[in-house]
């Protein structure tokens, strides 16, 4: 929708009137009761904006309006409020609803909202809206610590598994709901953007698969007064394919929440096939159903909490499906070859059994999916529902886990460790977890750099980190500075503002209003100045005038003594009028209060010259909305005001004021703790093996062992071809040196001292040699040295052989093959959706040039060349099952254009089944004692605010300066006053409310406010009572802090004039605009059926019509100037008998009798009347009756007198219609001013009515008839 420029600036201007009122409160010049009162009114202005009619405090709206104001319905509802009815009613289809947040400080957030509304006239029904203003008190930033509180869940975790005993899954569930509860409310409360509050609160690394569900709302059960609605959602493009069911109620009136007390274990359906999960889910929901329909609530509730239970069981067993497949696609070695052994290896064999056993079981895993699928959309086919598709964003982190064994899966080894059929990454153990490195190229102050940087299982698959950034599109006015807008030839300076680091100033004392003074040349606030009001003075011209009224000096004070015609004001609240200075600064001279111009006193500096402007046009060009809530602004002290970032002053407490309220109730505070407990770190000890080391032992042993050969070498010449030659039949020959004995060719043996033995005896004496045995002998030695240079060099040759393919074997498995396998399962996932044999191809060649196997291949050939050991057998930690895990996730997911986030904690294990039945019991409740505790201590503080703020000063406030500035507008800014008042109600019940939560009875303890002020023009008297009242839907009696109101205001003369010639432009007789709504042009058709039946009055009509005609003007006048004040056409005839219509005096068709009325006569009648009505306000469990007089005002005779007084100044025209014209206006009166039990009848009539009645009524009626004949 095209929304024309001028209506959208005049609705931006209105709200931002209203955020103007926020940020004051914010700043401390305002307190609660004005910020109420003040935004009471506006709220009334910005529906005329939008279109609506005003009439008094009221306006109308229709959806087309709000929509072009507001845009898009952000809620739809089918329970509306019928007016005159005081009850809701359901609808047969939905209705738009608005709610958008305007203002989000620190304290406080407004919400603007609009809900349907439901007439019924004349048995057509007619939906309209209100405007209505919602303040909330925002939860203290620094009392929610959710990292904390999880952490304190963990150890509650912990705890459960060294003991897993009932109450300690109690306690771990009621932990867990209430964490929820708590995070799930902050976030609603303060929606930033999810995905950035997930990746701060879990880190990036536990981020999971993104998730497309299919989601159906099912109108399960429509009741008078109750709703059932379940949730049916399914992924389908998930690894584990998920469905779930969720129930809730929406109801009216005193309906209570049933709390969940089966606890149904989730074991007690395994084993079931697919048709009995099926019977047996058909069952329950019939069950439920028909539970629902006889009113049964709390048993439907255990029929769900049943029916969950069996739809995980189901969930489970259908995904589980690898335990289907055991034993199959499994690598034999032992019945291989050793060809297939070889093949087996080189084609990465095993990886193509996972990958089919894999297929196997999501084929599976899909079949089983579309077969529940299909169940559940035709179990729910014949209820009326809605259906659309919701992407979810999950992450999840584990807090704790248990082991049965001490080892568990190894997330960067490519290996089951745990026999669970997933893989590093692709094990729910590895979440999160580092699964590697990777050596990134990386661009520093324009200096290139390597960096290594881990790698962590992210949505199962080995991945970098995603660093979190704040913002992807860059906002103007933010104060944050985002990329590119400090470059102002990049951006022309249009959002350069935010990257200038402006000052802080400390709070400032002031018991006035707190303003900055200006902004620098750079757009950074000046120092903040107070503005205090002097009410001091010597004499009347020293009083500042109010828009409304006259003040004067009265013993030295100002003070208000009437209330007169507004004048126009000279400005709109928020607006200031500013002054240039030389110096490039902007100061702010005057500001706008209460309609009028107020100096600050803030000049230029010395010697910097000024020129005055109204208006400054900033140099920042914001596009769009700078903020939705108060985190999207970077500055410490902004706020989020109408889409703005706004950076407040700070006041400083004076006397006391705004100290922190001590919280004085009987609650008791759990202080939660963190117990963290540090295990110390494994001391790893690194040695290295020591080159140095090794080669110094082996010299010294070489060096000692030469020494000795020297000294015997010539004594064991002849012995040296014994030392090392071929050997007999087992190969080889060999030297002991650890023994005596040396073998020789032929076996023969050597004694001690080499003498050789014959059949063990050592001969006696040394053998002879002669010439030619010693040249034979040479001749042989020569012949074997070449031999053994022969057989040595072949060794060489063979050994090197054998290294050299034992190295290339041994790098391969220990560097080429896992750097294979890695990138095979990189490239397809670990669901291994590829073809491995091109993959392979290609991550061979990856991995070969990747790991240098020229350098491996070397240092492993010299090593096994030397006779050492080469292979290094990789590390392995024992196989590990899960005994026990907890987690806790979060989610992002867009419903229906709103995003939602929200956090949850779970997990499996021994003893683990019934936790979640458990914590929904807690969580259907509210979250438990610990939720109702926090929520019942952020009610209190806004109550200590209201305490604070409404008091005997707030009425002489409201009196004396709101009103006598506001006075033309009279109905809308008392408004202000009622709605503090419902807001104090409010409190009450929802104090009760979570008194009862905590199991008490008791009012918590505090202030009673109480105060009376009365003036001239106005009083109202506040009080509150401690009663002990049981709400509705409450079981028993509960103390409760009562509050009540009485009010009167009257106005100007001149007021009551204005508003009755505006309701004659209008066409409406005066009066609150819910009168209006069903205000009928005659008499009811029960009226017109008395009248029908009064043959007098007949007869009159028939008699005035044939003397004047049917047409009638009656004018109240006044006589003095000839104005008309109001002005009613008046239609007589016997079909219509009484029409009349509030008109325009030129508007008004040509009359045949023409009335007139002195219209001071009839504001004597209403000031004397009005001045005893008392308006008196109680709360729903205390109704007392809504209107009451002041003691002796009001005076029946006093009354009478001044009716005949106005009958007594009637002109009629023409002059011999006098008398008839005298009776139709007393029974014009009784018709208009009289209630719907007829003529005649003045029981229930109020004091001054009832006399009217008894003088102009039927006997007066009669009188008139006689005098006629």
């Amino acid at each position: 929708m095209i929304v024309p420029a001028v209506f959208a600036a005049s609705v931006d201007s209105s709200i931002q009137a209203i955020t103007h009122y926020a940020e004051e409160y914010e700043t401390g010049n305002i307190d609660y009761a004005q910020l109420i009162v003040y935004t009471s009114s506006l709220q009334g202005e910005l529906a005329e904006t939008m279109g609506a009619v005003a009439q008094g405090h009221d306006a109308v709206l229709d959806a087309a309006q709000l929509e072009q104001a507001l845009g898009k319905p952000t809620e739809h509802t089918k329970w509306v409020w019928v007016e005159g009815q005081n009850s809701e009613k359901k609808l047969d289809n939905e209705a738009a609803a608005w709610r958008k947040i305007i203002f989000d400080g620190k304290t406080i957030q407004l919400w603007l909202g609009a809900w349907p509304n439901l007439i019924i006239k004349d048995g057509n029904e007619r939906l309209f809206y209100r405007l209505h203003l919602d303040v909330q008190f925002k939860q203290d930033e620094e009392s929610i610590d959710i990292e904390n509180d999880i952490g304190r869940v963990a150890k509650l975790a912990e705890d459960f598994n060294a003991e897993s005993s009932t109450g300690n899954l109690e306690r771990l569930a009621e932990g867990s709901a209430s964490v929820e509860q708590i995070f799930n409310s902050n976030f609603n409360q303060n929606p930033a953007k999810c995905e950035v509050t997930m990746n701060k609160l879990f880190g990036s690394e536990n981020k999971r698969e993104s998730q497309q569900l299919l989601i159906q709302q099912i109108n399960f059960f429509e009741g008078d007064k109750v709703d059932a609605t379940i949730r049916l959602e399914m992924c389908d493009d998930c690894q584990w394919n998920w469905i779930s069911l969720n129930m809730w109620y929406e109801a009216r009136g005193g309906f209570n929440q049933p709390k969940e007390e089966n606890r149904d274990s989730r074991r007690q359906f395994e084993g079931l096939s697919s048709e009995q999960f099926k019977q047996k889910t058909q069952e329950l929901v019939d069950e439920a159903r028909g539970l629902l329909e006889t009113g049964d609530y709390p048993s439907a509730q255990n029929r769900m909490s049943e029916l969950r239970a069996l739809t995980d069981a189901w969930n489970e067993q259908a995904n589980d499906v690898w335990k289907q497949f055991e034993g199959q696609f499994q690598i034999n070695q032992e019945s291989m070859t050793q060809a297939e052994q070889e093949e087996c290896s080189k084609t990465y064999c095993w990886l193509k059994e996972n990958q089919n056993r894999m297929l196997a079981e999501t084929a599976l895993r899909k079949s089983n999916y579309e077969e529940r699928k299909a169940f559940y959309l035709s179990l729910f086919a014949n209820y009326e529902k809605k259906e659309f598709y919701s992407a979810q964003e999950q992450w999840e982190r584990r807090l704790f886990e248990a082991f049965k064994e001490s080892g568990k899966e190894t997330c960067d080894n490519n290996i089951d460790d745990n026999t669970d059929g997933q893989i590093d990454c692709g094990d729910a153990q590895c979440g999160g977890q580092i699964c590697g490195y990777e050596t990134v190229t990386m661009n520093i102050s324009d200096i290139t750099q390597e960096k290594e940087v881990a790698l962590y299982c992210i949505a199962s698959t080995c991945q970098q980190r995603e660093e979190i950034v704040s913002v992807a599109v860059v906002a103007c006015g933010n104060n944050v500075c985002e990329e590119g807008e400090a470059d102002s030839a990049l951006v022309a300076g249009t959002c350069a503002l935010d990257c200038v680091q402006c000052p802080v100033f400390e709070p400032l004392a002031c018991e006035g209003n707190v303003v900055f003074s200006g902004q620098d040349a750079q757009g950074c606030p000046l120092e903040p100045v107070c503005i205090e009001e002097n009410l001091a003075c010597a004499i009347d011209s020293d009083c500042r005038q109010p828009l409304c009224g006259t003040s004067s000096c009265t013993e030295g004070t100002c003070q208000i003594n009437a209330l007169d015609v507004c004048r126009e004001e000279e400005c709109a609240a928020g607006e200031e009028r500013r002054q240039t200075c030389g110096d490039g600064s902007v100061i702010i001279d005057s500001v706008c209060d209460a309609g009028v111009w107020i100096e600050t006193g803030v000049t230029c500096a010395l010697g910097v010259s000024g020129e005055e402007v109204q208006e400054v046009e900033e140099e920042q060009e914001l596009l769009g909305d700078a903020c939705v809530v108060r985190s999207d602004c970077g500055g410490e002290h902004d706020v989020c005001s109408n889409g703005q970032c706004v950076a407040l002053p700070e006041v400083l407490a004076i006397d006391g004021e705004n100290e922190e309220i001590a919280d004085n109730t009987d609650i008791s505070e759990t202080d939660i703790t963190n117990e963290e407990t540090e295990e110390p770190a494994p001391e790893i000890s690194e040695e290295p093996a020591s080159e140095t080391a090794e080669t110094s032992e082996a010299s010294g042993s070489g060096i000692t062992g030469n020494a000795i050969f020297s000294f015997l070498r010539a004594f064991t010449q002849r012995l040296t071809s014994a030392r090392v030659v071929d050997g007999g039949e087992g190969g080889e020959g060999s030297v002991n040196s650890g023994e005596a004995t040396v073998s020789g060719e032929g076996g023969q043996n050597f004694g001690e001292n080499g003498i050789p033995e014959e059949n063990g005896i050592i001969e006696d004496g040394w053998p002879e040699f002669s010439p030619d045995d010693e040249r034979q002998r040479e001749e042989e030695q020569e012949r074997r040295d070449e031999e053994r240079e022969e057989q040595e060099q072949e060794d060489k040759e063979r050994r090197g052989n054998e290294c050299k393919e034992r190295c290339d074997r041994e790098f391969y498995d220990e560097k080429i093959r896992p750097c294979t396998e890695d990138c095979i399962l990189e490239t397809c996932g670990q669901s291994l959706q590829c073809n491995i044999d091109d993959v392979r191809v290609t991550c061979e060649s990856g991995c070969t040039e990747k790991n240098e196997p020229e350098s491996g291949a070397s240092a492993c050939f010299d090593k096994c060349l030397a006779g050492e050991n080469t292979w290094n057998e990789p590390e392995k930690e024992e196989r590990a099952m899960e005994k026990f895990v907890f987690t806790v996730g979060g989610s992002c997911r867009e419903l229906q254009g709103r995003e939602e986030g929200s956090i949850w904690f779970g997990g499996w294990g021994e003893g683990f089944d019934d936790f979640h039945l458990v914590k929904n019991k807690y969580s259907s409740t509210g979250g438990g004692d610990d939720w109702c505790e926090r929520d019942l201590k952020n009610l209190i503080q806004q109550r200590k605010e209201l305490e604070q703020s409404l008091n005997s000063e707030f009425a002489a406030w409201f009196f004396e300066q709101y009103v006598a500035n506001s006075a033309d507008d009279w109905q809308n800014h008392i408004s202000g006053i009622f709605n503090l008042y419902w807001r104090d109600v409010d409190l009450s019940r929802q104090m009760a409310e979570r008194q009862r939560c905590l199991g008490r009875t008791d009012a918590p303890s505090g202030n009673l406010i109480n105060f009376n002020y009365e003036t001239d023009y106005g009083s109202v008297k506040f009080w509150e009572e401690v009663k002990s009242a049981r709400l509705e839907g409450f079981e028993e009696d509960i103390e409760i802090i009562s509050p009540y109101m009485e009010v009167w205001l009257f106005p100007s003369r001149d007021f009551f004039k204005r508003e009755m010639q505006r309701a004659m432009k209008q066409h409406l007789m005066p009066g609150p605009a819910e009168e209006q709504i069903d205000k009928r042009n005659g008499p009811s058709e029960e009226e017109k059926e008395r009248l029908r039946e009064d043959e007098g009055f007949m007869e009159f009509i028939r008699e005035f019509n044939g003397k004047y005609g049917e047409n009638l003007a009656v004018q109240f006048k006044d006589f003095s100037t000839g104005d008309v004040m109001f002005n009613i056409y008046v239609r007589l005839n016997e079909k219509e008998l009484v029409y009349f219509e509030p008109m325009l005096p030129e508007e008004t068709p040509a009359a045949d009798v023409s009335i007139a009325l002195d219209a001071e006569k009839l504001l004597d009648i209403i000031e004397f009347g009005e001045k005893g009505h008392v308006e008196k306000q109680s709360p729903p469990w205390d109704q007392q009756p809504p209107v009451g007089f002041v003691e002796n005002v009001v005076d029946g005779a006093q009354m009478y007198l001044k009716f005949r007084a106005l009958m007594g100044s009637m002109q009629v025209t023409p002059e011999f219609a006098e008398n008839d014209a005298k009776m139709f206006m007393r029974e014009f009166f009784d018709l208009v001013m009289g209630d719907d039990k007829g003529r005649g009848e003045p029981e229930g009539k109020e004091q001054g009515e009832e006399e009217f009645s008894e003088g102009f009524g039927e006997e007066g009626l009669q009188d008139s008839k006689e005098e006629r004949r």
